[in-house]
């Protein structure tokens, strides 16, 4: 299974899952493509609900390039100022209109929810703290990015959080799905599957 938005559920065709990738440009020995067998989108779908489960066509093999990232406890708080990563293959700015070929990582912070609730871009009207997290680097300027969608916020080898949505213009701070309290359903899906 593959944790990932629901908003990435839009796009329409098949989806491969891509494992153990640095470079998108190279075919790594370490690469492992996936077909996705079935889309598990969360039942009430919507800005505050957007978590979606990729049942995969087979395991994928671990490896030091593939490995695992723990769920948190159900509804487990993570603290204003842990430290957390995010990574993904979008661009670095803005004005850069194409992504990364290669994978980025970036340090950010978990902020208070105030933080997005009084943003001024009109966006953040839609911020419910009970179902997101609010992180970015607001000094550095640093967040995800639209091209990072649907990936991990990993918070102490744990994921806190799913890239959900930000600015339309990639400035801190970026709004993340809060991966704990949507760990019942988890559970739930993942019985539901099982043979």
């Amino acid at each position: 299974m593959v944790l990932t938005a629901a908003h990435c559920n839009e796009e329409k065709g098949h989806i491969t899952v891509s494992l153990g990738v640095h470079d998108l440009r190279l075919w790594e020995w370490s690469r492992q493509e996936i077909p996705v067998r079935r889309r598990i989108p969360h039942l009430q779908y919507d800005i505050c609900n957007d978590i979606m489960l990729l049942q995969l066509e087979r395991r994928a093999r671990l490896s030091e390039w593939v490995g695992l990232i723990p769920l948190p406890s159900a509804w487990q708080v993570v603290r204003p100022g842990a430290m957390c990563s995010i990574t993904g293959w979008d661009g670095t700015s803005a004005c850069r209109a194409m992504g990364s070929d290669v994978l980025r990582e970036v340090d950010v912070a978990v902020l208070e929810d105030y933080v997005c609730l009084r943003n001024p871009d009109h966006i953040y009207h839609y911020y419910n703290a009970s179902t997101m997290l609010c992180a970015g680097d607001l000094k550095q300027g640093k967040d995800s990015f639209q091209g990072d969608a649907g990936g991990p916020l990993v918070c102490g080898k744990t994921a806190q959080g799913i890239v959900s949505w930000g600015s339309l213009n990639g400035t801190p701070p970026g709004v993340y799905t809060r991966v704990s309290r949507f760990v019942p359903w988890i559970l739930k899906t993942l019985r539901t599957l099982q043979p």
